[in-house]
């Protein structure tokens, strides 16, 4: 796990969420984080992009876990690590109802709580009720 990544991962847990998301810890507890090469987010038949990926709990790993991609500037590599998070918190508050990956009410709901604070956010959250892809975002903010 980066040392700068788990440092974002604790600030914006407490600046959003007062803490409340799950600590990073070692294994076998707490959240795995991490970057990862786009091969490891994107098969090359998707025709969708991502810059990062949560996935709750399961059989084969125990732990959530989020990745981000590697090499965004830090500035990008926050927005895509507080996007996973949403997904994150989502998918803590609705018990695993609201599929992980999916953009639904809860979902939008909180990423527009933290789009009034967060400028950028609310570009994310103004560009998906356009329903624009995520990619798209990344790419006009990497402009």
């Amino acid at each position: 796990m980066s040392e700068a990544l788990s440092v974002l991962y604790d600030a914006l847990n407490e600046q959003h969420w007062g803490g409340r998301l799950p600590a990073l810890r070692e294994p076998p507890d707490g959240v795995v984080l991490g970057r990862v090469a786009w091969q490891t987010l994107n098969a090359p038949e998707d025709s969708d992009r991502t810059a990062g990926l949560f996935l709750p709990p399961d059989r084969a790993c125990p732990r959530p876990r989020i990745f981000v991609l590697q090499g965004l500037s830090a500035r990008d590599e926050r927005l895509v690590l507080l996007h996973e998070l949403v997904h994150f918190w989502t998918w803590l508050v609705t018990g695993g109802q609201e599929k992980a990956s999916a953009h639904g009410p809860v979902f939008m709901a909180e990423l527009e709580r933290i789009g009034r604070l967060e400028p950028r956010t609310r570009e994310e959250v103004r560009r998906r009720r356009n329903r624009e892809n995520v990619w798209d975002l990344l790419d006009a903010a990497l402009k």
